[in-house]
């Protein structure tokens, strides 16, 4: 399986770094921003108090003599206002111009600075007044530049930092993206290989296992196979009997048309647990496991009953189809598989379909075993497996097909 996702983790993992280092100073500029501009609330509140409490002063200079009672009165009580919530600063501003108005003799001043001390009741102390948002009284005076240009600072600190601190995160998402991309990838490119090695280990046409399948299942055996293990394998080749004549007088269309027919065949018959393969041109392989040979016989006329009962019916065509099997298990005759393995046993059932051809089809033969010295045995089963049964060293079982298969309905007079 194709994976990829160890580069990515390591591009990933500096934004993150990055995003965690960021958090802390952008909660610190935060907090220092908001102190900034309580700070400049607060000097820019100072310094109202501070201007109407010069304006009432003044107020109060240009006062004329003949000023009636209710102008007095509204006054006073503005007065008392601003000096229960003005700063000190503002306070001794207002004193300084009474004062002065007092020494001038002004008409209507009083002769002596109001004390400023406890709020009379109903009128807020300072502190407790809500705070004036900038720029609701007219434009500010020069005397508070200073501390609007305070706040303007911090925000472009806190800005910088709001920034800094979304591409960190911008780019551990991107980072994960990517991260999860290259995994729907490795999963695409894992499905991708397991499609195209199920189709290298398949025959196109029949959708049978093919001879790579099988060769594999033969190396995971060897691996997984105990070796106290008494059960024994059988090998089944099976050949369609004259399929060239087919190919010959009704093309190959037709001919392809049939061998999927009997691949179809043959899948319905064979248990769940055996191994179907194409082993080649008209040849078909079954491997079934622990099936001992004198049980296989059922096997082998249920095989050439579901091929030959039945004509393969093709574009028009009747065509009658017959098999011949041979068959070998595996260990054989007692013989380790090392020193007789699955192809030798493979050419032996191949030896055993050649002499079910030359015995006249439509027939299975399935060596059963040696007979004598095995050691004679073994050499005349290589050199001459005819002369071999002769002989009687081989033993072998025939188990004919269906008897109403017209074998050679195809074949040339």
């Amino acid at each position: 399986m194709l994976k990829y996702p160890a580069p990515l983790r390591r591009r990933a993992v500096p934004g993150l770094i990055a995003a965690l280092l960021i958090a802390p100073p952008v909660a610190l500029a935060n907090e220092a921003s908001a102190l900034a501009e309580l700070k400049a609330i607060r000097a820019m509140t100072a310094h109202a108090d501070t201007e109407a409490a010069r304006r009432i002063a003044m107020v109060r200079l240009s006062l004329p003599p003949d000023a009636s009672p209710l102008l007095r009165r509204e006054l006073e009580n503005i007065e008392a206002r601003v000096t229960g919530c003005a700063a000190p600063g503002a306070m001794n501003a207002a004193a300084a111009l009474a004062a002065a108005a007092a020494a001038q003799g002004t008409p209507g001043a009083p002769s002596e600075v109001r004390a400023v001390g406890k709020p009379a009741l109903g009128v807020p102390a300072f502190g407790t007044t809500p705070a004036r948002a900038p720029g609701l009284h007219g434009a500010q005076p020069g005397g508070s530049r200073a501390a609007a240009t305070m706040p303007r600072a911090q925000r472009l600190r806190l800005l910088a930092t709001t920034l800094a601190a979304v591409a960190a995160a911008a780019l551990a998402g991107a980072a994960f993206i990517m991260y999860r991309r290259s995994q729907d990838k490795s999963e695409r490119l894992a499905q991708l290989d397991r499609v195209l090695n199920d189709q290298a280990r398949r025959d196109p046409l029949t959708r049978l296992q093919n001879r790579r399948a099988f060769v594999d299942k033969m190396a995971d055996r060897a691996e997984s196979m105990p070796l106290n293990r008494t059960a024994t394998d059988c090998i089944s080749l099976i050949n369609i009997d004259h399929f060239r004549l087919v190919n010959d007088r009704l093309g190959h269309d037709v001919g392809d048309a049939v061998l999927a027919e009997i691949g179809r065949r043959l899948h319905k018959v064979v248990r769940d647990s055996d191994m179907l393969v194409r082993w080649g041109g008209e040849e078909f392989l079954v491997f079934s496991p622990d099936a001992h040979p004198q049980q296989m016989r059922k096997m082998l006329e249920r095989v050439m009953g579901a091929v030959g009962s039945t004509p393969v019916q093709v574009d028009g065509h009747s065509i009658p189809v017959t098999i011949s099997v041979g068959l070998a298990h595996l260990p054989f005759a007692g013989i380790p598989e090392f020193t007789f393995d699955w192809q030798k046993v493979v050419s032996l059932a191949d030896k055993a379909l050649h002499l079910a051809k030359q015995q006249g089809r439509n027939r299975a033969v399935a060596v059963a075993g040696l007979s004598g010295d095995h050691d004679a045995a073994m050499a005349a089963l290589e050199t001459d497996f005819g002369r071999a049964i002769e002989q009687g060293m081989v033993e072998t079982i025939s188990v004919p097909g269906p008897s109403g298969a017209q074998v050679k309905q195809l074949h040339p007079a």
